[in-house]
């Protein structure tokens, strides 16, 4: 059998290039970038390149991938702070274009849940804690920026106050139910309730 990986023309898709202005992000998008995540993902596409196409259906509104074309932006815009220098280019990519995938098979119904979907099934894995602490801390020794890939706290052990495997792997979790209310009136009242049962509340307007 051979290990050559297929053709693009053997393939139901193939990854086109859009100018950056003629895409459309979804009005109702419900996935949320704040700048601080913006400027991560940026930073993690001038570390390994534009890895994942973004998503687009029809009348070149966007599916999947809001955050990589605000990151694209930032990046060719103003430009991004990479170590130690402004970096305002995407390596393989060329400027102004965004690599994607056009779904042309899809209903409307499916695209819609796809654009749930791409985001939802992620957040349902779990982390092996113990096996994460060994590739942490192999990259970590390696000199590579954990702040790229989402960590910032990490510290390998031995450091000062640094975290042991064993406290990582044993490190707890906090679970949060999140419900909304009506009014702030009604909000309180939860809380007040929920506290006199023993629960930890937070009030919060999003």
């Amino acid at each position: 059998m051979s290990n050559d990986p297929i053709q693009q023309n053997e393939l139901p898709m193939s990854v086109v290039f859009y100018k950056i202005e003629d895409l459309r992000p979804n009005p109702k998008n419900p996935r949320v970038h704040k700048p601080d995540q913006i400027e991560r993902i940026a930073k993690s596409m001038i570390e390994f390149g534009w890895t994942a196409p973004v998503l687009v259906g029809a009348d070149n509104e966007l599916v999947a991938g809001h955050g990589r074309l605000e990151a694209a932006k930032l990046i060719w815009g103003r430009g991004v702070s990479f170590n130690g220098s402004v970096v305002r280019e995407i390596r393989n990519v060329p400027r102004g274009t965004v690599p994607a995938i056009l779904l042309e098979d899809l209903t409307p119904v499916q695209i819609r849940a796809l654009l749930i979907a791409d985001n939802r099934l992620a957040e349902l894995s779990t982390w092996d804690n113990p096996l994460l602490f060994e590739f942490l801390n192999d990259l970590a020794t390696e000199n590579f920026d954990l702040k790229i890939i989402g960590f910032d706290d990490f510290k390998v052990p031995g450091d000062e106050e640094g975290e042991t495997e064993k406290d990582f792997g044993n490190r707890s979790f906090v679970y949060a139910v999140k419900v909304e209310c009506e009014d702030e009136n009604q909000q309180r009242e939860l809380s007040a309730r929920l506290e006199a049962e023993g629960y930890k509340c937070q009030l919060l307007i999003l």
